[in-house]
């Protein structure tokens, strides 16, 4: 077993907890506005999904037979990486921007939006359609 992801994975963990921790702290004893802690959290959020958007194209994963198979999921692993970076900014910005009753639609729509670019980048990946065809997305 490797111990740097669970290692990493704790940490992050541990950052979540913290952060969730302070913001209701500050919350109740009225440092901050009374929505600030949960808004402040769902940047949070969006900001990890971003990140974690960025780590997807650098992921080593097994090498494949072909040359053409290898710059099909090369393609399908950028778009992707780029749509979960593009859809964890929008859902940061959104909660940083917009009054909850907006940002709570906004943010669910667009990570819905950024899961069906993914499927449909993995399925064209898998059925072995030309890699330019994901490239764009």
């Amino acid at each position: 077993m490797k111990l740097k992801p669970v290692v990493s994975a704790l940490a992050l963990g541990a950052v979540f907890l913290g952060v969730a921790f302070a913001l209701k702290v500050a919350e109740r004893n009225g440092l901050i506005a009374d929505d600030l802690g949960g808004r402040g959290f769902m940047v949070l959020i969006g900001l990890v999904i971003a990140g974690y958007g960025n780590v997807v194209p650098k992921q080593l994963k097994r090498p494949r037979d072909t040359i053409a198979a290898e710059q099909r999921v090369q393609s399908a692993l950028r778009a992707c990486g780029w749509t979960i970076t593009l859809a964890g900014l929008i859902v940061a910005g959104v909660w940083a921007t917009l009054p909850d009753v907006v940002a709570e639609p906004i943010s669910m729509l667009t990570l819905l939006a950024a899961f069906l670019v993914v499927l449909s980048c993995g399925l064209t990946c898998r059925r072995g359609s030309d890699p330019e065809a994901t490239a764009g997305l």
